[in-house]
């Protein structure tokens, strides 16, 4: 990934930032590069490859060796046909490792992978952060929550919240990043799922009472998010409008938060399925995770072996973390912000309205 030094205090800064996260000194040399456009489809075993390896050259401006992991991919998939869907546009990758924040600022990062992939936009790119231009550091963002809870948006987490983040290391979620993008009129929209609040409960004998059920939901959302399950009624209405726009996910869970990018399904096996015997037959997101060491995953990229797909790719019932540093299983609860196409106008109804933040149930149409 390319990054510049500053001529300050010689921190080496991501590539998109235009000002020192450590000293605030300004960026001497700006260098640009257009992103590729990858298109949404139906994919093949080699398809799945292409595109992982397209979305990760882009986050992480790195060289895989796609052939070295085309055969990894092959090996494991045992002949069976992968459905794919990335997100598009596509995000840039911002690790929380070795930076400022490393222990905290997880929600940060991935409202910077976010807006990376609205900006490319140029409706979003106008309208976001006064039309900068710049996804900004952590400080950045901290001062433009504030100024968002000053607006009237979301009072109740501002008060949670003491009304103040920058200079703290408090830990944020999926109500601030919602809060921060209404602020400037992006559709942003949370969906709660949790036990008491999915449709299906079921209890397994593998973790908690409803554990199963709510993944069962997130699991059906993102189906329909990502247009995945060719059997979806044709009547639903479900699914984005438009085939196009399917932005990135920030996906909230206890302690930790990251960005999906994407999914995968075997589409010879029923998508409502939520574990198998097999790697590649049981429904997976794709994520970037900013607790990843981007160095590390950055090498294992180059060398084509199997960590890199370990990092970005997991079942939904891996995706639980309970403090201490460790993984382990417990309570399923999950918060989802998605964004739906176009902009409020700021000081109309709708603008004033999603202010006050509530969370959508899983089962709830997928507004566009």
């Amino acid at each position: 990934m390319l990054k510049w030094s500053c001529a300050t205090c010689t921190f080496e800064n991501h590539e998109l930032l235009q000002l020192c996260e450590i000293c605030g000194g300004k960026r001497l040399v700006l260098e640009t590069k257009r992103a590729p456009t990858i298109p949404n489809q139906t994919l093949n075993n080699d398809g799945i490859v292409q595109s992982i390896a397209d979305v990760l050259v882009l986050s992480f401006s790195s060289n895989p060796d796609k052939n070295g992991v085309k055969g990894i991919l092959r090996g494991m998939s045992k002949g069976q046909t992968i459905q794919c869907r990335v997100s598009d546009p596509l995000c840039n990758f911002y690790s929380q490792r070795g930076q400022f924040g490393a222990k905290w600022s997880c929600g940060y990062r991935n409202i910077q992978m976010l807006c990376s992939s609205l900006m490319k936009l140029p409706e979003y790119r106008a309208v976001l952060f006064d039309g900068d231009g710049r996804v900004p550091d952590v400080v950045g963002l901290q001062r433009w929550i504030e100024r968002a809870w000053h607006g009237g948006f979301d009072s109740e987490g501002a008060v949670q919240l003491g009304g103040r983040l920058e200079g703290t290391s408090k830990w944020i979620g999926a109500t601030e990043c919602a809060a921060l993008l209404r602020y400037f009129g992006v559709r942003a929209r949370v969906v709660d799922f949790a036990a008491n609040l999915v449709q299906e409960e079921v209890h397994s004998s593998n973790g908690s009472p409803g554990d199963e059920g709510v993944l069962r939901a997130v699991q059906r959302w993102l189906t329909r998010y990502y247009q995945l399950s060719e059997s979806l009624p044709s009547s639903s209405s479900s699914r984005p409008s438009e085939e196009g726009f399917r932005p990135p996910l920030f996906l909230q869970h206890s302690g930790h938060s990251r960005t999906v990018f994407g999914a995968t399904t075997p589409s010879n096996t029923n998508t409502t399925s939520v574990a198998s015997a097999s790697p590649w037959s049981e429904f997976c997101v794709l994520l970037l995770d900013p607790s990843c060491e981007e160095v590390a995953l950055r090498r294992s990229l180059q060398q084509a072996n199997l960590q890199w797909l370990l990092q970005i790719r997991k079942p939904l019932s891996k995706l639980y973390y309970k403090g201490s540093g460790q993984w382990k299983k417990g309570p399923a609860c999950f918060q989802i912000v998605y964004v739906a196409q176009g902009l409020v106008p700021q000081g109309s109804s709708e603008w004033l309205t999603s202010q006050t933040i509530h969370g959508l149930l899983p089962h709830q149409e997928i507004q566009n």
